[in-house]
């Protein structure tokens, strides 16, 4: 008879399976047992998921505008190391580790949510109480605090590592996706009725939570397939 523990780690396996390779070479192992998801997914999940919480805090009730163009292109650059490990390691011109891919998807993690969080917080947060992001050079220079931190705190193994880490990733791909289809839920149902923006509510939040798990379902039984067929 399955354990309770296996049941969960079942289920965090299948979220990864949704969203990852899964190679267990590129993926974090402790006592014994992988991430649900690779190096590289584990620091962009985890970075984008505490950069928006980071986010949240900072600008409360606050719907967020961009920042200068020069601060926008330093949030996109955050991807570019990643984009750089991936090209380089394809190309046969460098051979990389789990370390490197966990630091470069932290930043990009990080970079993303960043440049997503004005569209998200315009959806969250009322209309009418704005505030421009980052408006400090040391606003923008503390999202590097997320990565270092991702970084430092996940690759060193002690006992109840894996019942740490694993459910942080598994938590971090579903905050994720349910983020995301709130915001598109209600800019489509805004665009549907022409201007008109339904109001947070008990059921917007029931919409994107079965919209991430139906997304994750279809994307879990694809990689299923695809699997099959290869």
């Amino acid at each position: 008879m399955q354990s309770i523990a296996d049941f969960i780690i079942d289920i965090m396996n299948q979220v990864g399976f949704a969203v990852c390779h899964q190679l267990p070479e590129r993926t974090f192992k402790y006592s014994g047992m992988y991430l649900p998801v690779c190096a590289r997914d584990t620091g962009l999940f985890l970075g984008i998921a505490v950069c928006f919480i980071a986010l949240f805090i900072a600008y409360r009730r606050e719907a967020c505008t961009y920042p200068s163009p020069f601060k926008s292109t330093l949030l996109a650059c955050f991807v570019v190391p990643m984009l750089l490990d991936i090209f380089t390691v394809s190309a046969g011109m460098r051979i990389t580790t789990n370390n490197m891919r966990l630091a470069t998807g932290s930043f990009a993690g990080t970079g993303i949510a960043a440049l997503v969080f004005p569209i998200v917080s315009g959806v969250f947060f009322k209309e009418g109480e704005t505030a421009v992001m980052f408006r400090k050079w040391w606003h923008t220079a503390f999202l590097f605090m997320i990565p270092a931190g991702i970084f430092i705190v996940v690759p060193p193994e002690f006992s109840s590592a894996y019942w740490i880490w694993a459910p942080a990733v598994t938590a971090a791909i579903l905050f994720t996706f349910f983020v995301l289809n709130y915001t598109f839920i209600v800019l489509a149902i805004e665009w549907w009725r022409g201007g008109d923006r339904p109001g947070p509510g008990a059921s917007m939040i029931f919409y994107a939570g079965l919209a991430a798990a139906v997304e994750l379902v279809l994307f879990n039984r694809l990689h299923w397939l695809v699997d099959k067929l290869l």
